[in-house]
């Protein structure tokens, strides 16, 4: 198991499976069946419109896997949409179960919740229409003709 203890703010789960780790690891790096696994048949819809994104960090065979998770979300109607995206760490460690099978332990840790702020197909349309006004508009000096005639 890890020497590290967790933050304050890390969700730390403990599990006991018949299984051998072979089998405990090939849940965890296949994409199917790590989505499978982490999520219930309700979240189903939705988890393929948004799918979360995995990035490998640290991976031990059988024994250690870390990986960043990034969760993406919109909110927002006409104008100003905001996109939320929540990232974090998962580690699971597996060690041979006391009576045989895998002891598995999950970290769910360093969450971090940005917000940004994307810009809505009306609101990106007005400087297009304004520089598509200003091209009919007649190019003017900026000189005023007083100023000519003094020159002259």
């Amino acid at each position: 198991m890890s020497d590290q203890s967790p933050s304050a703010d890390a969700l730390v789960f403990e599990y006991d499976f018949d299984e051998p780790p072979e089998k405990v690891w090939r849940a965890l790096t296949e994409r199917e069946l790590l989505d499978a696994w982490l999520t219930n048949d309700d979240d189903e819809a939705e988890r393929k419109s948004k799918p979360t994104e995995y990035e490998v960090l640290d991976a031990e065979p059988h024994r250690l896997l870390r990986y960043a998770c990034r969760d993406r979300e919109e909110e927002g109607g006409r104008g100003a949409a905001v996109e939320q995206v929540l990232e974090s760490t998962v580690t699971f460690e597996l060690s041979p179960g006391a009576a045989g099978g895998t002891h598995l332990r999950l970290t769910h840790a360093d969450f971090r919740i940005t917000s940004q702020v994307r810009c809505a197909s009306i609101v990106c349309a007005l400087p297009r229409a304004r520089m598509a006004r200003g091209r009919r508009t007649p190019i003017t000096s900026a000189v005023s003709s007083f100023a000519l005639r003094r020159a002259a």
